[in-house]
């Protein structure tokens, strides 16, 4: 098993089943937990979780603000198997992985519009730059999900999905160490059949020196803004009409690498996101038809002129990205329990860069001009179920412009507590990597084969869930010796997954153990993928204030050190942490206040070699809201 150990599921499943079997029900109402929560993601059409036959989490609106999180990379990071490292400050680079694969073959959509970004290396995303304002619930999604979702699925998909409410008014105020502050505010108000819906958010940090640099303690901060503007249409229950604008903005402060040396003082990094998207809803041919056009424009800017300690280190960029999206989708009952799903999809990417940077071996100019992938894909996806048996089956076909077509498809069982799911996934070569100076023309979709199985038990407010999955990936591509892309990389990732949550008395409590091994096609461990995570968070109502724990235990990791003249690479481990963070909150009438410390007792550790993350930092903030 690779490295797995399996030996101890039966005494971790004695230990969350006990509560279970001891306390029962225990007279707790129902609605104490949300035991049943609607999911689009796994299927694109809402479905109670209990009814799915697949890996899921869902972090709904009370666990994100019981969270204290300040931006979705922290949130994330309570998540069974997803992990993020960071690699500088609050705007360094935030790198997903889940279930061990890469953030380029996991899909984030915020809202269903995508968030990949097309002219970034791997077409993947920067969870740094992304906030978390008005979110209602984030739904997870772990093992292969191309079958339905496309291209940037291998993984899995993260769908972040912001508050939709009818007559609303909120305005939030925070404020923190490193000389955080933020504000937000949002407005809902119907007229008629339309409902108006407005929504702004701005972050201010001066951050901490992140590079384990002891030449200089540069803090690296963070500037960040975005607004949402939402308009809704519904003359009848048979018809909807739901249209969006978003922008966010943000600037960071950045470092050149880790370690001695990488502190920078005017390094910078700037990004903009700008989005707008139509979609309706009717009823028609005896089902619901949907209809979506989406577009999503990103820009990335980093400068960096030499400086006193740099003076031969320079860096003008400019990285741009679009994505164009139009789908239609339609869903038709087939007899009771059974619903057949239909959907056409569109896509085009277009990316540029430039980038001039200067170094010790003189300067470095490289440009991709301005070039379109185009893609088109049949869906169709048939559910059943009746009783305790359920059923899915999925399959895709996807034609792109450059002849790499490909076919995925999966397939779900649940009966009764277990659940099984199996199913392909492929990853399209990014526009980089075959067109830039280090492309190759000839580059194949990566492909992907991933088996999960689990028992889900629901008694009352208790939960327990315990899961095993593989997934093996070939044809990666890889960045070679020779300075080009290539297929070159197979890997394999495992594991074993427990999940439990309920109430033990008056203390709500959630628990998630992950156990994984990532390897290449030698058997050597992947970098920056921690063996063993763990969580654990409590909740309890004393004297009418929240109290809310959560601790959290990430493992040592595995990561590459060059050496400095020859650039040979030497693997070393770094070590894991075990992390305590606190918040109280306390509510009167629609004025909520709240406390927190994250890293309670200031351990510093490092995700990625030469970055130490953030010591211990406190929040205070204060949300009003009718």
């Amino acid at each position: 098993m690779l490295g797995v150990r399996l030996s101890c599921i039966p005494v971790c499943v004695l230990g969350l089943v006990w509560p279970l079997a001891a306390f029962g029900h225990g007279g707790v109402p129902d609605d104490a937990i949300a035991l049943d929560p609607l999911v689009i993601s796994v299927t694109r059409t809402p479905m109670a979780l209990s009814q799915l036959a697949s890996a899921v989490t869902v972090l709904g609106s009370q666990e994100i603000r019981a969270s204290g999180a300040r931006d979705l990379a922290q949130l994330l990071e309570q998540v069974p198997s997803l992990d993020i490292s960071r690699a500088g400050g609050p705007g360094g680079t935030a790198t997903l992985r889940l279930r061990g694969m890469g953030d380029a073959q996991v899909l984030l959509l915020v809202d269903g519009v995508e968030q990949n970004d097309p002219s970034s290396p791997g077409r993947a995303v920067d969870l740094a730059t992304l906030p978390l304002a008005d979110v209602e619930r984030v739904e997870i999604v772990r093992g292969p999900q191309s079958a339905l979702h496309g291209a940037d699925a291998m993984a899995g998909v993260v769908q972040v999905i912001t508050r939709r409410a009818v007559h609303s008014l909120r305005m939030g105020l925070s404020l923190g160490s490193e000389g955080e502050r933020q504000v937000q505010a949002s407005l809902a108000r119907p007229v008629g059949d339309w409902t108006l819906q407005l929504q702004g958010s701005g972050t201010s940090l001066e951050g901490h020196s992140a590079a384990r640099d002891p030449l200089g303690e540069d803090a690296d901060g963070l500037a960040r803004s975005q607004w949402r503007m939402g308009l809704d249409y519904v003359p009848s229950p048979e018809l909807r009409v739901r249209a969006s604008l978003s922008a966010e903005r943000s600037r960071a402060e950045l470092d050149n690498f880790g370690g001695p040396g990488g502190d920078d003082p005017n390094s910078i990094g700037r990004t903009q996101r700008r989005g707008a998207s139509v979609d309706a809803t009717w009823e028609a041919l005896g089902g619901s038809t949907a209809a979506t056009v989406w577009v999503q424009d990103t820009e990335r800017r980093y400068a960096n002129p030499t400086d006193a300690t740099h003076p031969q280190e320079s860096l003008q960029a400019r990285y741009q990205g679009r994505v164009l999206h139009g789908a239609l989708q339609h869903n038709r009952p087939v007899g009771a329990g059974h619903l057949v799903l239909l959907a056409l999809e569109w896509e085009g990417d277009a990316a540029e860069s430039h980038s001039l940077s200067g170094g010790p071996w003189g300067p470095m100019e490289e440009s991709l001009p301005r070039r379109w992938a185009i893609s088109r894909a049949l869906v169709l996806q048939d559910q059943w179920s009746t009783g305790p048996l359920r059923l899915g089956l999925a399959g895709r076909r996807d034609w792109m412009q450059d002849g790499a077509d490909a076919l995925t498809g999966r397939l779900s069982a649940g009966l009764g507590l277990l659940r099984a799911s199996w199913g392909t996934g492929f990853k399209a070569p990014s526009l980089y990597q075959r067109h830039s100076p280090y492309g190759a023309a000839d580059l194949q979709p990566e492909e992907s084969e991933g088996w999960d199985a689990g028992v889900d038990l629901r008694q009352g407010a208790m939960r327990l869930g315990l899961g095993l999955f593989r997934t093996r990936v070939r044809r990666q591509i890889e960045f070679g010796a020779d300075w080009h892309y290539h297929n070159i990389s197979r890997a394999t990732h495992q594991g074993v997954e427990l999940e439990a949550a309920g109430l033990l008395g008056q203390v709500r409590w959630k628990a998630a153990l992950q156990r994984q091994h990532s390897v290449d096609g030698t058997g050597r461990d992947l970098p920056r993928r921690p063996r063993t995570r763990a969580r654990l968070a409590l909740d309890r109502m004393w004297r009418k204030v929240d109290v809310h724990l959560a601790w959290r235990w990430e493992g040592a990791r595995q990561d590459v050190a060059f050496d400095p003249v020859t650039w040979e690479q030497r693997p070393l481990t770094l070590g894991g942490a075990g992390l305590l963070d606190m918040r109280l909150a306390r509510s009167w009438g629609g004025l909520d206040a709240s406390a927190g410390v994250d890293n309670l007792f200031n351990r510093r550790h490092e995700e990625v070699l030469g970055y130490t993350t953030s010591g211990r930092v406190w929040r205070v903030g204060l949300e009003w809201s009718r």
